[in-house]
């Protein structure tokens, strides 16, 4: 669920981020020693965020937000989603399906609000978990009104068919979120995420020891070998001390990655590498040791699955067991030009699509040359947008194929925005209609306001453009009085659109005179009215983008 990958330090009520792609089946490379073998969980994963698995007896605890009639229930943020609960699956290693899935702990656990990450001491009788500042039917928040994040614990009653003894753990606080619970193999230590101040980055990983009567040792960071200036979240801690935990602070794949620590020797952290990790956000691991080969569980909202975050089921295989598996994947190139100039657009974006669902799977910019290239999962329909600021956008669909050595060239040509055209030099300028002064004057005349009331709406529209305002006359005068009225011209123009509401920073004026005609009518050389006419004009450039 975001608001436990994201910002813990955000309320709960905050909205969802938008995953990026990255190719979703078995895929194996190897990460060190070890390399896993991934596969969606069949069965599991709905439409909605299913995430942090943890191992209970036989079976699986994770959070969902499924709808369920068993307790009132709360909508939170804009789309009105449904609050987590925890929720049990027994699943079938065989086939990897999911055989059952019931509600956890009816009328206990789950509340009206956010239940998740919950953790198991080795007799299954004690429970740590998430839950927002919830207790005892208060609802609490910190001094600027948003609800944190707390660590709760309960035991089972006797016979076994409840939780009991609910608590808060001591060492939360309103003011600041504590989560993600996870325990040593022995159970003397827990520990968890949290933002409290004196931490490294966004939200840290800390241990407290839990002592033989039940109370609690001091709250220790683990330090900058595990914690960044980023996010540390989602702890888990295996029988032979590894602990693994997912990051957003060094350089990943993206979004969250999960990385493994050893507890004992100390060791620099490990990514799992690209097949347990994404461009979009994995975390939540759990791994269990007894089988072989070991099997685990972990969350991702990586493009491909049924929801928001989806359980994701892996299978370890080490080195020499490595049968190398490759995705199948097509490059697809391109290039983005001016469709009148036919020259390479920098900079400019291209957006590409799944077009089943309009869901956004990569947005790339173009080099100094206006090629694109990105990789994209076979055998799927996208739909490709380019686009670029005073430029109309264009699109196409396509197919990738089967074939992986295959590259589909895709090419965009864009057209100038309404309002915008070039001038016989290849300057892109603001197209109106002529503005007419009267002989030898500079005055706006009432016809060429409505012209310069045109530029300063395109001008509105595109707050960053900063234009030049260039006058120009025909050969007939002298030709230093036709720079000086074109000056004057120029300059007049700028006024208008400065007084205005236009700032002075995104105008300048230029008058040319008649050094840039049209035309051959050049001094001495005999033309028509209208001849002259057309060297007589006045054009705004669009010169560049403030900064």
């Amino acid at each position: 669920m975001k608001t436990y990958v994201h910002n813990i330090k955000k309320t709960i009520k905050q909205s969802i981020i938008v995953a990026l792609i990255l190719l979703l089946g078995t895929t194996q490379i190897n990460a060190q020693e070890t390399t896993y073998s991934v596969y969606s969980v069949e069965g599991i994963n709905t439409e909605g965020a299913d995430f942090s698995p943890m191992y209970y007896k036989d079976n699986v605890v994770f959070a969902s937000e499924r709808p369920d009639k068993r307790t009132v229930r709360h909508r939170w943020g804009k789309d009105k989603r449904t609050f987590l609960d925890l929720y049990i699956a027994k699943v079938e290693d065989s086939t990897n399906l999911v055989k059952e899935i019931d509600y956890f702990s009816i009328g206990k656990l789950n509340t009206t609000y956010h239940e998740s990450n919950a953790v198991f001491t080795n007799d299954h009788k004690t429970i740590y978990f998430t839950r927002n500042n919830y207790y005892k039917k208060r609802y609490k928040t910190d001094k600027k009104g948003i609800n944190k994040l707390k660590l709760y614990k309960a035991t089972r009653n006797e016979d076994d068919t409840a939780w009991k003894d609910l608590e808060e753990l001591p060492f939360n606080s309103d003011e600041f979120s504590t989560g993600h619970p996870a325990l040593s193999a022995d159970n003397k230590t827990l520990y968890f995420t949290s933002d409290r101040e004196g931490g490294f980055g966004k939200t840290d990983i800390y241990k407290v020891k839990i002592n033989e009567d039940g109370s609690y040792g001091e709250v220790m960071n683990l330090g900058q070998d595990i914690n960044t200036t980023g996010k540390e979240m989602f702890p888990f801690v295996t029988k032979d001390n590894k602990l693994y935990f997912s990051s957003d602070g060094r350089k990943g794949l993206g979004g969250l990655d999960i990385y493994k620590y050893n507890l004992n020797s100390k060791d620099k952290a490990t990514s799992l590498g690209t097949s347990i990790n994404s461009s979009a956000d994995d975390f939540g691991i759990i791994i269990n040791e007894t089988q072989n080969p070991r099997r685990g569980y972990f969350s991702s909202n990586r493009a491909g699955g049924l929801g928001d975050d989806d359980i994701y089921g892996f299978t370890e295989q080490r080195k020499e067991e490595i049968k190398i598996i490759k995705p199948c994947e097509q490059s697809v190139t391109g290039y983005v030009k001016d469709k009148q100039l036919k020259i390479p657009l920098a900079n400019a974006k291209v957006v590409i699509k799944q077009t089943k669902d309009s869901k956004t799977v990569a947005t790339i910019m173009t080099d100094l040359q206006g090629k694109f290239s990105y990789k994209l999962p076979c055998n799927n329909n996208y739909t490709a947008i380019a686009s670029k600021e005073y430029y109309k956008p264009d699109q196409d669909t396509f197919n990738t194929t089967d074939k992986a050595e295959l590259a589909l060239d895709l090419n965009f040509d864009l057209g100038l925005a309404d309002g915008l055209a070039y001038n016989s030099r290849n300057e892109m300028i603001i197209n109106i209609k002529p503005i007419y002064f009267a002989t030898n004057k500079s005055t706006i005349r009432s016809d060429a306001s409505q012209e310069l009331d045109y530029i300063i709406s395109i001008m509105q529209k595109y707050p960053k453009m900063i234009i030049k305002a260039t006058s120009h006359t025909d050969s007939r005068g002298r030709d230093s009085y036709n720079e000086a009225l074109s000056k004057r011209r120029a300059e007049s123009t700028m006024r208008y659109i400065v007084n205005n509401g236009i700032s002075q920073d995104r105008i300048t004026a230029q008058g040319y005179g008649e050094t840039q005609l049209t035309n051959g009518c050049a001094n001495g050389v005999r033309c028509s009215k209208g001849e002259h006419q057309l060297n007589r004009r006045t054009e705004f450039i669009i010169m560049r983008l403030k900064e």
